[in-house]
């Protein structure tokens, strides 16, 4: 059997032991550079005791355990169905291997997990003439945040450009998110190259709330 170990790699999992059982002896059979597992709610709500323990073995295997609509018995990152696509892109975009400044799957956890609700925002601005506005950046963030701004608790940022990204356009970015949210917000940033966007800069966003 041949796995690409190399790119991010998502595994979906009922709650269930089978399944669990599974997955950890799939993770622990190949080193992958990154694996996220997304555990389903199991059919019926009659669960194994031993679930807990396929839990807390397979989290040590691996570097992001997602729960769709209900929480596990460990820690994780819950998500509502409907965030998952939104929360893969983000992350993707946050774990690139294209980074000047980079985050990992650490701050992602550091931030996400223990959360009571968790948002996934991309978006692009557009350069006008040589430089993007703030008021772009806090109309596009406000318009896609379904909860007062003023709420979220913890931010993973990561802000990509071609390589002629100024350092007054990042402040002015990191300054522009700061004003929208709360003083003891916790938040990571990262830059990320893509040479391919000319006049256009993509902001990709973790917000816990």
């Amino acid at each position: 059997m041949t796995v690409d170990t190399e790119s991010f790699t998502l595994l979906f999992v009922e709650n269930n032991e089978r399944d669990l059982q599974l997955c950890y002896q799939f993770a622990k059979s190949f080193q992958f550079n990154c694996l996220s597992v997304v555990v389903l709610p199991a059919r019926g709500e009659s669960l194994h005791s031993n679930c807990h323990k396929w839990l807390l073995d397979l989290e040590k295997r691996i570097d992001l355990l997602i729960a769709l609509n209900k929480p596990l018995q460990v820690e994780c990152m819950l998500l509502k169905e409907t965030d998952l696509f939104d929360a893969i892109t983000v992350i993707i975009d946050l774990i690139s291997a294209n980074n000047l400044i980079s985050v990992d799957v650490e701050d992602i956890k550091t931030v996400s997990y223990g959360a009571k609700e968790i948002g996934f925002y991309s978006f692009e601005i557009e350069r006008k003439g040589e430089t993007i506005s703030a008021d772009d950046v806090i109309t596009h963030l406000l318009s896609k945040s379904h909860k007062k701004i003023k709420e979220i608790n913890g931010a993973v940022i990561s802000i990509t450009s071609d390589e002629n990204l100024l350092l007054d356009e990042y402040h002015m970015l990191m300054e522009s998110i700061s004003s929208l949210i709360s003083e003891d917000c916790t938040i990571i940033a990262s830059t990320n190259i893509k040479h391919e966007l000319g006049n256009i800069i993509e902001l990709s966003i973790v917000a816990a709330y």
